[in-house]
């Protein structure tokens, strides 16, 4: 689990409310349920009206989904798997592979060696794999698009609250004084909400999966270059060395040497 999605929000959170402790203030005094609605409740409306409701209904396993690390793909991980694989077909040919389909575990990595295994030509195999990768993206790009979409909504909203609180605190300023500090309230803490909302939740969290799926994205072309290595016979150990060049230097000397299929 990447536990810096949870980190960042209690310390930016507990930071804001030290800070309101040390200058005598109350955090309590920080908060409007009132404005907190406004802000909150107009963004997610406004997603649904701007976005279907299939899509609108992954924002919550999305915001889990920052919160966890995608690593049953670590391109370190799927090296030697597919150093193993280009062994294995070097040793006893293509067709050999299709007896370890069942061991994949990896749907990207099992389609591919499938169409190895049914003879597709390389051009047509990096064709396809090449397209499914582009449209991963394009997919993880839609769906990042709401946090981003809300990081702009946040602000705003939290001024149309502001606006309100104005109009209220205005038409009631001769009738009803002392209502001046509440409705003020809510004209300050919508701003407050709807910066804090975007710049501390939406915005960031929209960067941790677009971080995510450029990751995702590298181990798939990775996988890509082992299989069409795997289709030309390469030799396992220069194998290795091509596909090491997807990970930073320092982290090279770490990838494993065995496969995790014994196996193979």
């Amino acid at each position: 689990m990447d536990i810096a999605t949870i980190i960042g929000l209690v310390i930016g959170v507990s930071m804001i409310a030290g800070s309101m402790v040390v200058s005598g203030s109350s955090p309590l005094t920080f908060w409007d349920p009132s404005a907190m609605v406004i802000v909150l409740g107009g963004s997610l409306m406004s997603l649904l009206v701007a976005f279907p409701m299939e899509r609108a209904g992954q924002l919550v396993p999305l915001i889990i989904r920052t919160a966890r690390r995608p690593g049953a793909e670590d391109p370190a991980i799927m090296i030697p798997i597919l150093v193993a694989l280009a062994r294995k077909a070097r040793r006893e040919g293509l067709l050999a592979l299709e007896a370890e389909m069942g061991n994949v575990e990896f749907g990207f990595l099992r389609r591919g060696l499938r169409l190895v295994v049914d003879g597709a030509d390389p051009e047509s195999l990096r064709d396809i794999l090449t397209s499914e990768i582009s449209l991963m993206r394009e997919r993880h790009k839609a769906t990042r698009s709401m946090f981003e979409f809300l990081g702009r909504m946040s602000p705003a909203w939290g001024l149309i609250c502001t606006l309100i609180g104005l109009v209220m605190m205005l038409g009631n300023i001769q009738k009803s004084p002392e209502s001046l500090g509440g409705n003020m309230a809510i004209a300050l803490m919508g701003t407050f909400y709807g910066v804090l909302l975007s710049n501390l939740v939406f915005q960031p969290m929209a960067n941790k999966l677009h971080l995510q799926s450029e990751a995702e994205v590298l181990t798939h072309t990775l996988m890509l270059e082992g299989i069409m290595s795997i289709q030309h016979g390469e030799n396992p150990s220069m194998v290795e060395e091509k596909l090491k060049v997807f990970l930073a230097p320092s982290f090279r000397s770490a990838v494993p040497s065995v496969s995790p299929y014994a196996e193979l």
